[in-house]
């Protein structure tokens, strides 16, 4: 909420500020906060990183993270609407790292996660969404929903599915 605050006055932009559990407390790849901290005291924090970055399964009382991130990135599109222009959600290293790789379709290392205000972009293309994030470029078909626990990868949605991500 700090960042979103000093964006919004360094922009002198009048616009609100809306808080968002899925970019935070707990955050999409989180299902129950107080629990999942284990990871994080188990693993240190580089280790959750480079499970959210690199796995396709996800840690105890987290999200796959597949599919949370696609429900994220779905969340934020649905939320910008139609409405034109450029519309920033604020959040943690770990959100747009883990984001970022998902829809990229790679596993980023340490030394491409990002800097301080540094971000990953999303656009809607009709049934595709354009990942953005440094020199890298993805284009991806719409996928199924996530559900956000430990017991389900995917919440299907009729007509919605996964057919993979092409470089661009």
């Amino acid at each position: 909420m700090q960042t979103a605050e000093a964006l919004q006055a360094g922009a002198g932009a009048d616009v609100p500020i809306v808080p968002d559990r899925l970019l935070g407390d707990p955050g999409v790849y989180v299902v129950d906060g107080e629990r999942a901290w284990s990871n994080w005291e188990a693993l240190r924090h580089e280790g959750v990183m480079a499970h959210l970055v690199s796995q396709d399964y996800p840690l105890p009382r987290m999200a796959d993270p597949d599919p949370a991130a696609w429900l994220l990135v779905r969340h934020m599109l649905a939320v910008a609407g139609s409405r034109s222009g450029f519309h920033l959600f604020a959040t943690n290293d770990s959100v747009v790292t883990a984001t970022a790789a998902r829809l990229l379709g790679e596993s980023l290392a340490k030394d491409d996660w990002p800097w301080y205000l540094e971000g990953a972009f999303f656009r809607r293309q009709g049934r595709h969404v354009v990942t953005a994030y440094r020199d890298r470029r993805s284009r991806s078909d719409v996928v199924t929903l996530a559900c956000l626990d430990e017991s389900s990868r995917v919440c299907p949605v009729p007509g919605m599915e996964w057919r993979g991500t092409d470089r661009i």
